[in-house]
């Protein structure tokens, strides 16, 4: 990736009508601010900066004709690494994901609101990725990233999400003082999963609260879930000092509530997989376990200690 020495900043809508036209027009490295107002996302396959400014809403999806979808904006290839989308609020009237990013490092999403959208952010091999002071609020999947590393989540704010981070596939990532608040029963389940082969992973400091809604068959409510699928590594992960509050109204006898849970799948499941992770010092409030296993071994396998049943979040 090469950025010239001197950027061009471009101004929407007084330089160009629409946020696409503006990326049309760009050249990699280049600052599009848009105004106040509504408008359609972009698509870019260069590295750009997209500020907005107070009262700038995304309602539509991009429409560019070779990536057609329901992105509001689309950031594809490697040639997009190091983009910006930042000061916007993205709301699900026409889109379902907020940012969709694709083979392209090193990609901030910074100070946006996603609000009602069925993705927030998505990504598939996007490392080095920062998501960064955020709010998310009625969105189906808050943060999912797939087979990303060195990812940065931090100082986001969930809100009524069904799960709210999502991490599948990578390592070295730091998730680290985000709150997530669940207030409707019907939508929260899980506040940060994290799904093999993960490894070295960091989650500190987060406040996750949880009322949880119970639906058929056996089901888990975890503040942090690790979950192994199909024998792949899960370990080295770190979680510490973070506090969780859950809330199942109506659990059943073989239901899972716990502050962290540590699962292999299918059941018994790999338990040479799921090897020194360290559950350290967290807080767990309400129902449930502070921390569950299945299988049961896995209590043995990862360092547990210096976790608390005890409902004081002054410190987080």
């Amino acid at each position: 990736m090469s950025t010239p020495a001197f950027a061009a900043t471009l101004f929407v809508p007084d330089d160009y009508q629409t946020i696409q036209e503006a990326v049309d027009a760009s050249s990699p490295g280049d600052v599009i601010k848009v105004g106040p107002g509504t408008f359609a996302g972009a698509y870019t396959e260069k590295q750009l900066t997209i500020v907005g400014s107070n009262g700038t809403v995304i309602d539509e999806a991009n429409s560019y004709p070779q990536w057609p979808g329901e992105d509001a904006f689309t950031i594809n290839g490697p040639d997009a690494s190091g983009t910006e989308i930042r000061g916007m609020a993205i709301v699900g009237v026409g889109v379902q994901y907020g940012v969709y990013a694709f083979d392209a490092d090193d990609v901030k999403v910074v100070n946006n609101v996603f609000d009602g959208l069925q993705f927030g952010i998505e990504g598939y091999g996007i490392n080095d990725a920062q998501v960064v002071n955020n709010v998310f609020e009625g969105v189906y999947w808050g943060v999912l990233l797939l087979y990303s590393d060195d990812v940065k989540v931090v100082n986001n704010a969930y809100i009524d999400n069904f799960q709210s981070i999502r991490n599948s596939g990578g390592s070295r990532w730091i998730i680290e003082k985000n709150i997530i608040d669940g207030s409707v029963p019907a939508r929260v389940r899980n506040g940060i999963v994290v799904v093999a082969p993960a490894n070295d992973n960091e989650i500190r400091k987060n406040w996750i609260r949880h009322v949880g809604n119970r639906t058929s068959g056996l089901q888990t409510y975890a503040g942090v879930l690790l979950f192994e699928l199909g024998f792949a590594e899960l370990g080295g992960n770190t979680i510490e000092k973070n506090y969780v509050e859950i809330s199942v109204p109506d659990l059943q006898d073989n239901d899972v509530s716990a502050g962290v849970s540590l699962v292999s799948f299918p059941f018994p499941g790999n338990t040479d997989g799921i090897v020194g992770n360290m559950i350290l010092k967290n807080k767990l409030c309400g129902t449930g376990t502070l921390v569950h296993a299945n299988p049961e071994e896995l209590l043995a396998s990862n360092l547990i200690e210096k976790n608390k049943d005890k409902c004081d979040h002054n410190d987080y």
